[in-house]
């Protein structure tokens, strides 16, 4: 079975690779910082929404979008947990 990249033992040995690396990258950010890479980039998120609804005038569907949210009620749920109120 060939694929763009040559091979299917390629693509898995790549796939693999990847999944250490993502491991890897997730371990190092831990030692290096307080917070784990999940929360980081969660609290990165809420903080550009905060400074979206603080700009302009978008809906919350509209900046959860914006902010890399694909479901709003899941960003509000996160939003809150961050900020202590929903987002208005």
């Amino acid at each position: 079975m060939a694929t763009v990249c040559g091979s299917a033992s390629a693509v898995e040995t790549s796939a693999r690779f990847a999944a250490r690396l993502d491991y890897s990258l997730k371990y190092f950010f831990s030692a290096m910082s307080d917070d784990t890479l999940t929360f980081y980039k969660l609290k990165f998120h809420i903080e550009r929404a905060l400074e979206q609804m603080a700009a302009a005038d978008f809906s919350i569907s509209k900046v959860s979008t914006l902010v890399g949210f694909n479901d709003p009620t899941y960003f509000n749920r996160v939003f809150f947990e961050f900020t202590g109120s929903t987002p208005m």
